[in-house]
């Protein structure tokens, strides 16, 4: 995959824009559409921020399986991958955070649960919700 983009604290909260050097997480993460051309995207209420769906890659667990598992916990949709963007690091330096997210684009294929999210992730007040391309 290719480099999409370097997002430092700079970009988020303003100050100054350092590179961290070791990796703390890798996770998979990626655009959502429904067959109603919205896009899913988690809302933090904790921080007042969205973020695309996805989260941490677990151990043995490709880049691929992450992205599925994380879209079906978060949005409880079964998704299908359309294209491969690329990864973006995230250098958290405030938190002493690194974290290079795989991206893709995927079209949801059909409900097939509730959300299931961690305690960690209830905690931020993550919801999701649906925006139009309109």
């Amino acid at each position: 995959m290719k480099l999409i983009r370097r997002i430092t604290d700079r970009d988020i909260v303003g100050g100054p824009s350092e590179l961290l050097k070791s990796v703390s997480r890798y996770a998979s993460r990626g655009v959502l559409i429904d067959d109603q051309m919205n896009i899913a995207m988690m809302y933090m209420s904790e921080s007042n921020l969205y973020k695309l769906p996805g989260g941490g890659i677990e151990d043995k667990e490709t880049i691929d399986q992450s992205f599925i598992r994380e879209i079906r916990e978060e949005t409880g949709y079964e998704a299908e991958f359309v294209h491969e963007l690329g990864y973006i690091e995230e250098h958290k330096s405030r938190n002493d955070f690194m974290q290079i997210s795989f991206c893709w684009i995927a079209n949801a294929r059909r409900k097939i649960g509730s959300v299931q999210l961690s305690d960690s992730e209830k905690q931020l007040g993550l919801t999701v919700h649906r925006m139009s391309l309109d």
